[in-house]
């Protein structure tokens, strides 16, 4: 490759795990990295390391930052540091508050020229997030070269319902490699029998990190009630998290322990989507939920929250539903929603996803204007 027409690009964020914002950046580095592109990280959990292999097999450089509600200081002079020291001059920061305006200020003032911003997320705590926000989303729309999100409610939160209103925020999608998405009825069949699944078994499942936003409480409690309706229902959850515990608990305390299977972290999303019969996400709030696009891309029923931008409803595999409801609305709702597959009997969306502009080719095009 050649050195000079390599484009370095400098990724700040807070983990290389495999949670939905770095799963994006991981999906548009693969694309353009064989457009000349080079994407090195600078973290501030040292301990995140889902990705790290792949990164390094794709020439990028992993640097070990700051917590910025921890050592907001060091956090920006790490961040001034990195970039005066290696020249970047391509910067995409990934922030889920506006307090990250911190971070896109330390790039500015180090020399980085063109410094993209992507928010991730819709909301990020109470009153006192809420105050800081409005702080500080006038520095981020005065200091990010370009703006882009998933979704308006996440453009608004970061950037502010101004910068929307005056199309100032680009929304790019988060796109997914639709090929590996198609369904397979004999990968679905190969996937519940490695997980030790019978043909009839109702499979009801979730991916996502185990933290308040998710609301894994609440979640296990409707299947709870699910599972009095269908005994032999099973809960698949994929992911880590600091409340896992706490869950693997309620499920002990209520019964079910036998029926909920912790995956942990996985590398077969698809193949495990493949395996659900339908997916119940009833997060408090989300920027759009990468993993809801890829379930739709199987033709897997989902119900989610209604506090979830209705942006990512791209076909009829999902409905919302209220968190005023219970548990149990959830679970008959969930069983409805059951009723659009039978077992083996899913319809391939890839298709309908293509034509909302949900290919990652089409967002690596985008990501590239916007880098080059």
């Amino acid at each position: 490759m050649d050195m000079e027409e390599l484009k370095k690009v400098l990724i700040i964020i807070n983990t290389i795990d495999a949670g939905g914002a770095e799963t994006f950046v991981m999906k548009v580095f693969r694309e353009l990295s064989q457009r000349n592109y080079q994407f090195d990280f600078l973290i501030n959990k040292k301990d995140s390391s889902f990705y790290r292999k792949e990164i390094e097999s794709l020439g990028g450089k992993i640097y070990l930052g700051y917590s910025k509600s921890k050592h907001p200081i060091k956090c920006f002079m790490t961040i001034y540091k990195t970039v005066k020291r290696e020249k970047y001059q391509r910067v995409f920061c990934v922030a889920v508050h506006p307090v990250g305006a911190l971070d896109v200020i330390a790039a500015k003032t180090a020399g980085a020229k063109n410094i993209l911003v992507r928010s991730t997320n819709s909301n990020a705590g109470g009153w006192i997030s809420s105050a800081l926000a409005g702080i500080f989303r006038p520095l981020m729309r005065c200091y990010a070269t370009r703006m882009i999100a998933p979704s308006k409610e996440a453009a608004r939160w970061l950037f502010g319902e101004k910068a929307v209103r005056k199309k100032r925020v680009e929304i790019v999608h988060n796109a997914i490699d639709l090929s590996r998405f198609q369904f397979n009825a004999a990968l679905r069949t190969e996937t519940r029998k490695m997980l030790g699944i019978k043909h009839e078994q109702y499979v009801i499942g979730h991916v996502g990190r185990f933290n308040r936003q998710k609301n894994h409480l609440f979640l296990i409690d409707s299947f709870i009630e699910f599972k009095k309706m269908e005994p032999e229902a099973l809960l698949l959850l994929v992911g880590e998290g600091e409340l896992k515990h706490t869950i693997e608990n309620r499920a002990v305390e209520a019964g079910v322990a036998e029926a909920v299977r912790f995956l942990g972290v996985r590398n077969d999303i698809p193949e495990l989507l493949m395996s659900m019969d339908v997916m119940l996400f009833p997060s408090l709030y989300e920027g759009l939920p990468n993993v809801i696009v890829e379930a739709q891309a199987t033709g897997l029923p989902c119900l989610i929250s209604d506090s979830i931008t209705k942006e990512v409803i791209l076909s009829e595999w999902v409905e919302n539903d209220s968190l005023k409801n219970s548990p149990m609305d959830w679970a008959k709702h969930a069983k409805k929603q059951l009723k659009k597959n039978e077992f083996n009997k899913r319809e391939n969306a890839t298709g309908t996803l293509n034509e909302s502009g949900y290919s990652i080719t089409k967002t690596a095009e985008q990501m590239n204007k916007f880098l080059r």
